[in-house]
C-alpha cells in the first residue's frame, strides 16, 4: 500500500510525527493530497510538530505562556501599583488556559527553535564534548532538559520589562514570582543553563567591564532572554550591548546562590535555618559528569576539567575571549602597550587594533613596510604555531626562551583548560612575535634588548624608545644589576 492510499487520520498522524519545522511545508507541498490533509488539519498538526522541535511539552508550554505575556504587557501602566496585582492575575489565567494555539503563535515558536537549537549545540560543545560541531550530542533526555529550561528562561525574561520588575530586584521576592510552578530539578535545571550562558558571556565582556558580584551575570543572563545571549556569543565584541545594565549594577548578597537555597528551604531539601546552598544528591545536572567516568585531564594544570578543553581538533572553537582581536592583550608586562611593536603585530595579524586610538601616538617608523600581513588569519592558526614554536624559532636566544617556557614540550594533541589555554597564548606569543619579526625584518634581530624587557613602562609613552630597542624579551635588570656589582667591588 502507498503513502497516499492511507486513510486521512493516518496521514495526519504521520504528519505529527514530524519533529523538523523545515521539513514540514516540503512534505505538506508534495502533491495535493497532502497539501490538502495539511490544510484542513493543521491546527493540530502545527502544534504537534512545534512541540517536537522543541523537545516535549514543557518546552512547548513554556514557549507558548511566553508569547501570550508578551502580547499583553502594554496592557499595564508600570507607574500604577494596582496594576502588579492584576498583571499576576492575567498571568495565572493564562497558565490555566487551555486554548488551542494560533497558527501565529506556532510560527513564532517556529523561530525560536533555531536559537534553542545554537545553544544547545554550544552547550553540548562545553558540558559534554568539546569535539561537538555543528550538531548537538546531548542525548534525547538532555535535550529536552535543556531546552525546557531554556524556554523557561526566556518565559523568565519577560518579567523584566513588566510592572513586577520591582518583584524581580531581590531573591525573596523574585523566587515565588519565577519559580513556584517548578520542581527543584526544574529549577536547578534551569540555573545549570543560567551558569552555561554566564560563563559564556563573561567571556565576551570587555575586561574594562567593572566587575560584577558573585551571580550578577547569571541573573543579567535570566533577564536578556536566550536570543540576546546567543547574540552576544556570536558577536562577543558587541556583548556588553546585548546584556541589561540596569539595577544589576548593584545586587545585593549572592543572588545566584539565594535563588537556589530559597527553592531548596520552600521544598523541604534544606533546613529553614540554611544560610549556605547545598545541592541534594538527588539533584543531579543536565549532563551528568558522573557518568562519564573518562574525563580527560587537562595537560598543563592535571586537573579533570571536565569537557570545557581544547586541543588541535578544537581550537577553531577557542573561549570567547581568545579572539583576534583580543590576542594583542596577551602579550606580557607593558609590551601589550608598545607603541611600536603592538601596531606592528596587528598589521602582520591583519586586523585593526581596538586600542590603536589610545595608544600615545603612532610609531616614529612606518610599520606597513616592515612585514606582510597574514591572509586569512585565525586564532587557530596562531595556537598551532604556538605548539610547534620550538621548530619555528630561529636564533639559540628564542630557543632558550622556548626552553624556558613552562609549555616546552607541549604538542597540538594535548588538551588544555580554559586558564591554561591562555597561559599557553601569554608565556608563547611574545616569543612567536620575536621570531617572526626577526625573520620578516632582519634589522629587528640587530637591535639591542631593553634591559626591562616586556616590563619597561617607557615603551608604552615613548615611541622612539619603543623603536630604538626590543621590548620581546624579559625584564634582566636584577640580573644585570648583579653582575655589574661583582665585577665592581665599589658598588655595593
Amino acid at each position: 500500500m502507498s503513502l497516499l492510499a492511507l486513510p486521512p487520520e493516518l496521514l495526519v498522524a504521520i504528519f505529527e510525527c514530524i519533529d523538523d519545522p523545515a521539513t514540514l511545508l516540503p512534505a505538506a507541498s508534495s502533491c495535493k493530497k497532502l497539501h490538502t490533509i495539511y490544510d484542513v488539519g493543521k491546527h493540530l498538526i502545527l502544534p504537534r510538530v512545534v512541540c517536537n522541535a522543541m523537545g516535549g511539552d514543557g518546552a512547548f508550554t513554556a514557549s507558548l505562556l511566553a508569547l501570550r505575556i508578551d502580547a499583553i504587557l502594554p496592557d499595564y501602566d508600570d507607574l500604577n501599583p494596582a496594576d502588579v496585582a492584576l498583571f499576576r492575575a492575567d498571568v495565572q489565567a493564562l497558565k490555566d488556559s487551555a486554548s488551542t494555539p494560533t497558527t501565529a503563535e506556532c510560527k513564532k515558536c517556529f523561530e525560536r527553535v533555531r536559537i534553542c537549537q545554537d545553544l544547545e549545540v554550544l552547550y553540548s560543545r562545553f558540558r559534554k564534548d568539546s569535539s561537538t560541531s555543528n550538531v548537538s550530542r546531548l542525548t534525547r533526555t538532555e535535550s529536552s532538559k535543556f531546552c525546557v529550561a531554556l524556554h523557561r528562561i526566556w518565559l523568565a525574561s519577560l518579567y523584566m520589562d513588566s510592572v513586577v520588575h520591582d518583584l524581580c530586584m531581590e531573591p525573596v521576592t523574585r523566587v515565588p514570582l519565577l519559580y513556584n510552578d517548578y520542581s527543584a530539578q526544574d529549577v536547578y535545571d534551569i540555573h545549570c543553563v543560567l551558569e552555561f550562558l554566564g560563563e559564556q558571556v563573561g567571556e565576551s565582556l570587555p575586561n574594562q567591564n567593572t566587575p560584577r558580584p558573585r551571580g550578577a551575570l547569571q541573573l543579567e543572563c535570566l533577564f536578556c532572554g536566550p536570543e540576546n545571549l546567543l547574540e552576544a556569543f556570536l558577536k562577543p565584541e558587541k556583548a556588553a550591548d546585548y546584556l541589561f545594565n540596569g539595577d544589576w549594577d548593584r545586587p545585593s548578597g549572592h543572588p545566584w546562590n539565594d535563588d537556589l537555597r530559597l527553592v531548596f528551604i520552600r521544598l523541604g531539601l534544606l533546613n529553614a535555618t540554611a544560610t549556605t546552598l547545598t545541592i541534594p544528591t538527588a539533584i543531579r545536572p543536565i549532563v551528568d559528569p558522573a557518568v562519564h567516568l573518562d574525563l580527560q585531564q587537562c595537560w598543563g594544570c592535571h586537573e579533570q576539567a571536565g569537557f570545557r578543553l581544547w586541543a588541535g581538533n578544537n581550537w577553531d572553537r577557542p573561549p570567547c575571549d581568545l579572539r583576534l582581536e583580543t590576542i594583542l592583550n596577551f602579550l606580557p608586562g607593558y609590551l601589550k602597550r608598545n607603541a611600536y611593536e603592538r601596531p606592528l603585530l596587528a598589521h602582520y595579524l591583519g586586523i585593526e587594533d581596538p586600542l590603536g586610538v589610545q595608544l600615545p601616538s603612532q610609531a616614529p617608523r612606518s610599520t606597513m613596510n616592515r612585514l606582510t600581513s597574514v591572509p586569512h588569519m585565525t586564532v587557530a592558526r596562531i595556537l598551532q604555531s604556538l605548539c610547534d614554536l620550538p621548530q619555528l624559532v630561529n636564533t639559540m636566544k628564542q630557543t632558550t626562551y622556548v626552553q624556558n617556557c613552562p609549555f616546552f614540550d607541549i604538542t597540538n594533541a594535548d588538551p588544555l583548560c580554559s586558564v591554561c589555554i591562555r597561559d599557553l597564548v601569554k608565556n608563547r606569543l611574545w616569543i612567536l612575535w620575536l621570531s617572526v619579526k626577526v625573520a620578516a625584518a632582519p634589522d629587528e634581530e640587530k637591535k639591542q634588548d631593553c634591559w626591562f624587557g616586556y616590563d619597561c613602562r617607557m615603551q608604552a609613552d615613548n615611541p622612539e624608545h619603543a623603536y630604538a630597542l626590543n621590548h620581546a624579551c624579559p625584564d634582566t635588570w636584577r640580573e644585570r644589576n648583579e653582575k655589574q656589582s661583582r665585577h665592581d667591588p665599589s658598588q655595593g
